[in-house]
């Protein structure tokens, strides 16, 4: 038995509101009759059809079918297996539509539901496969019907902007002149189109009337040139046509007769066409349009490309060229005071005397140039600084965590840098080191704030950083939220002292590590470095912006090199230096420890010859001197000198007593003079000078005091050697 299939494929009118395109393919039938295959299924092609427009869209496939009676070939229910094959450029796309089991009867349909778009002009061939068909069917295709591409656009014939090439209406109709002072003016319109709207010759004249005769107030003087000026613009524009079919609005203030407004360009114009079909035929010299209406679009068709073409030239050239040059030179003028007027936006101009909301201003947080600004909340804090490459900087906690001590009284911690970056590296190098309870730097470590946990106690200058860029001492109002305190920094002074800053007035100085200040946690961002940024350290990394407590310094007296570099304080030559001169290679040690006992300085009631010198380099000729005399000390001892010159320590005998300047120096460097930390060891007593003041006296330093005087040379006092190196 034969059965007959008909396949027809279409998409639904109600996918875009517009009408399917119908091909005719008519193709012979073609009959299955192979009565040697067991598999029950065929597949055929139907003929290469070429369509010269896009498959734009196919929403669903309706195969409709006919059967003498149902007959299934092996499954439970008759089915359809279809495949769609469309072929374009050597590229096959493939959609495959499966396991339709709805064949019930003699006749029916099926829609398949699917989603596929297409390249343009495809040669599409279609290939089918249909299953539980038996021997002899017959399978016949009669059209496929598609939907072309879609056009969009205006496609209400009354409105100003209609497309007749649009099939799907996109709300441009909607578009339109809002304007009530212009002759096209569209009160159905929701959305203004400005460029479309045209000016009678009257409204123009008006507006110069009203800037020349200064009617009106300077701003809407602006407002009406700048009216005049696009009025002017709409009849000066130009288009490019190229060959065959063009549109156009036409947008001068008044009518003309098609033939005239056209006869720039009749040689190349076949034909031109108005919205009711109304046709301008030059060739034939037919005009059934009559004249062109402002604001009514017209189909063109030319023979060849026209460039710059306008429609306005006739009655732009008849304004008086007096009234243009004024309008140009008015609109100049007014056109140069007219910007942006805030001070504080970033396209500010002093010039400007007009605003015309062009302001542009900066992201909250920067300045106009892009810069952040002191006081931005960034990165858990409030930023303060920002190092010279602009890739990393240090916030700010938003507020105090408390008052507390610094700690490590009467300890020396050492290393603790005043410099910027120092402060992660001081305030982990106290923690390590002090055991006191809830010191500065433990709760600044223990500090916690939006996610992030990796803050410090400032240095003095980081400190001094935060007082002058967000806190009192900035132009930025106290955007740290500052008391008027003391706040501790994680430099230390010395084992008694740390450093701290008045947030008053921004005044700097020691105190005592048992005092309780406030404390402002900081912590860094961006690309920082870790490493020894100590240039005076041996491992010194250029490179490295934040210090780590890695550096390594040479010992005392020797560089990193391990060659003698002599340096105040240095345990070098038998004793300690305690001055170097210019070169570097020489100067002078004080023995380590006074000689024991006290020691009249002698010769008393003795004029010497000699021992008067009192510089630098003069203590050793003076302690000569005094020795030549043979001079003798009322108790019977030895005097000072001769106690000097029988000292002998570090393999070292060439020991002396110092000039007065030398005594002072070692006083000045060695001694409570210098960094407070009395180096050499010396006692709150008076010391022997080498230099005579006369017969009676000679000078002494009091180490307690500072103070140098003359002494009675029967005064025993205490001696500290010294040599030279």
């Amino acid at each position: 038995m034969k059965k007959l299939l008909y396949i027809l494929l279409f998409v639904p009118f109600a996918l875009f509101g517009q009408d399917l395109i119908n091909i005719d393919i008519n193709s012979n039938a073609i009959e299955y009759t192979d009565s040697s295959v067991s598999w029950c299924y065929e597949h055929f092609t139907v003929p290469s059809t070429q369509i010269d427009v896009k498959l734009e869209l196919i929403k669903e496939i309706y195969v409709s079918y006919e059967l003498s009676n149902t007959i299934k070939c092996g499954g439970n229910c008759g089915t359809i297996w279809l495949e769609i094959e469309i072929i374009h450029d050597d590229e096959t796309l493939y959609l495959y539509l499966l396991d339709e089991c709805d064949i019930e009867g003699t006749s029916g349909n099926i829609i398949f539901n699917t989603n596929f778009s297409s390249p343009d002009s495809v040669m599409p061939t279609i290939n089918f496969i249909t299953a539980d068909i038996t021997n002899n069917s017959i399978f016949v295709v009669d059209s496929i019907k598609y939907l072309p591409a879609a056009i969009f656009g205006c496609t209400d014939s009354s409105s100003y902007n209609f497309n007749p090439d649009a099939n799907i209406d996109d709300g441009a109709c909607d578009l339109g002149c809002m304007n009530a002072d212009a002759i096209n003016y569209d009160e159905n319109a929701t959305e203004d189109d400005e460029q479309s709207c045209i000016y009678s010759q009257d409204y123009v004249h008006g507006l110069w009337n009203e800037v020349d005769d200064g009617a009106i107030e300077f701003n809407e003087s602006v407002e009406s040139l700048s009216s005049l000026q696009q009025a002017l613009d709409t009849w000066n524009t130009t288009i490019d046509l190229s060959a065959g079919w063009n549109m156009f609005g036409y947008g001068c203030p008044s009518s003309i007769n098609v033939a005239d407004g056209l006869s720039n360009h009749t040689e190349s114009i076949s034909i031109t066409k108005d919205n009711n079909g109304n046709v301008y035929m030059p060739e034939f010299e037919f005009n059934g349009i009559g004249d062109l209406i402002p604001g009514f679009g017209y189909q063109i068709k030319v023979t060849d490309a026209i460039e710059g073409f306008s429609l306005c030239d006739w009655y732009v050239n008849d304004i008086p060229e007096d009234n243009i040059v004024s309008l140009q030179d008015s609109l100049e003028i007014i056109n140069s005071q007219i910007g942006c007027t805030d001070s504080f936006a970033c396209n500010f101009d002093e010039i400007y005397l007009y605003e015309d909301g062009s302001c542009e201003y900066p992201e909250q947080g920067y300045n106009c140039n892009g810069q952040i600004l002191y006081g931005a909340n960034m990165y858990g804090g409030i930023f303060f600084y920002l190092d010279e490459s602009g890739e990393r900087g240090l916030v700010a906690a938003p507020n105090d965590i408390g008052e507390f001590s610094f700690g490590c009284q009467g300890q020396l911690i050492g290393m603790t840098s005043t410099l910027i970056g120092f402060g992660q590296n001081n305030t982990e190098n106290i923690t390590s080191i002090c055991i006191d309870g809830f010191t500065a730097s433990q709760q600044a470590l223990y500090y916690e704030n939006e996610g992030y946990e990796d803050w410090f106690l400032p240095t003095k200058d980081e400190l001094y950083l935060m007082y002058n860029n967000i806190g009192q001492g900035s132009n930025t109002n106290n955007i740290g939220n500052f008391d008027n305190s003391l706040y501790w920094s994680s430099s230390e002074y010395n084992e008694i002292f740390s450093w701290y800053i008045n947030f008053t007035d921004t005044h700097i100085d020691y105190s005592s590590k048992n005092s309780e200040y406030k404390v402002r946690p900081i912590r860094a961002f961006g690309n920082w470095t870790m490493g020894c940024i100590d240039s005076l350290a041996c491992n010194y990394n250029p490179g490295a912006n934040m210090a780590d407590g890695s550096c390594t310094y040479p010992e005392l007296g020797y560089d990193c090199q391990g060659n003698v570099n002599p340096e105040i304080g240095a345990n070098l030559y038998g004793g300690i230096v305690f001055y170097v001169d210019e070169t570097g290679q020489h100067g002078l040690v004080a023995a380590i420890e006074d000689i024991e006992l006290t020691y009249e300085w002698g010769c008393y009631g003795i004029e010497l010859n000699g021992a008067d010198g009192q510089n630098i380099g003069s203590g050793y000729q003076n302690t000569l001197d005094i020795i030549n005399q043979v001079c003798e000390t009322n108790d019977g001892s030895i005097h000072a000198a001769q106690a000097t010159i029988d000292y002998d320590s570090g393999n070292y005998n060439d020991w002396y007593l110092p000039s007065k300047v030398e005594l002072e120096e070692m006083y000045n460097t060695l001694g409570n003079g210098g960094s407070g930390l009395n180096l050499g060891g010396f006692l709150n007593s008076i010391y022997w000078s080498s230099s005579i003041v006369n017969s009676s006296y000679a000078w002494a330093v009091d180490f307690d005091n500072s103070v140098s005087s003359p002494n009675y040379k029967t005064s025993s006092h205490r001696v500290r050697p010294i040599r030279s190196f």
